[in-house]
């Protein structure tokens, strides 16, 4: 039985019907680790989707820090970049537009700094140059795994890992959280979440029913 990341997750892929040489899709935050696992299990390049989800988080945070200061002292004036580039940059990013989405946050960062806002007591325009600053870095970081999550999404194609998130979550329940008492070994936890994915999408049913035939 494989027990090492790597050979339980190459053992998981192939049940999906993963061949060597077949291209495989790997959705993350940006982190390298979970990248590097799936390298190391398929022993091949792997394709790297920058999380959509992660990304508009950051495209959120932005927004809000922006509407709940752009009324004040005329900003919507003073600050006429920020105001045209923040409502663009979900759609810029969302069609792929990464290089577009880059120049918007260098300008709006060129403005936010030439204004006296900045050293203001309350600190929200400041906080909202930290925001579109980081988030420069990141686009910066992961230009290259930002696709056209437009096309993708329209074409049934996945552009977050969330729904893999929320089946992992259900699995791993109260009794298995971290915060509990109970101590898992790795495993005895891959052979419990087996079986609970196995009950989860019918294997667990079909293989009873095979048997009692």
């Amino acid at each position: 039985m494989a027990t090492g990341k790597h050979d339980i997750l190459r053992a998981a892929l192939r049940a999906q019907g993963w061949l060597p040489g077949r291209d495989v899709t790997v959705f993350s935050d940006g982190q390298v680790g979970l990248q590097n696992i799936v390298l190391s299990a398929t022993h091949q390049p792997v394709t790297h989707i920058l999380d959509w989800f992660r990304l508009s988080m950051r495209l959120r945070h932005i927004e809000q820090a922006w509407e709940g200061i752009r009324h004040l002292h005329d900003l919507n004036v003073y600050l006429r970049d920020v105001a045209v580039h923040v409502p663009r940059l979900r759609h810029l990013l969302w069609s792929g537009y990464v290089r577009e989405a880059s120049e918007a946050v260098t300008q709006m960062l060129a403005q936010l700094d030439q204004h006296p806002g900045l050293r203001d007591a309350t600190g929200k325009l400041r906080r909202l140059c930290e925001l579109i600053n980081n988030l420069g870095t990141y686009l910066a970081q992961n230009a290259a795994s930002i696709v056209n999550y437009c096309r993708r999404y329209w074409s049934g194609q996945p552009i977050s890992s969330s729904p893999a998130e929320s089946a992992a979550n259900s699995l791993v329940n109260a009794r298995m959280n971290k915060k509990r008492q109970m101590r898992w070994s790795p495993i005895g936890t891959h052979r419990v979440l087996q079986v609970r994915a196995a009950v989860a999408d019918g294997r667990l049913k079909k293989a009873k029913l095979n048997l009692a035939v």
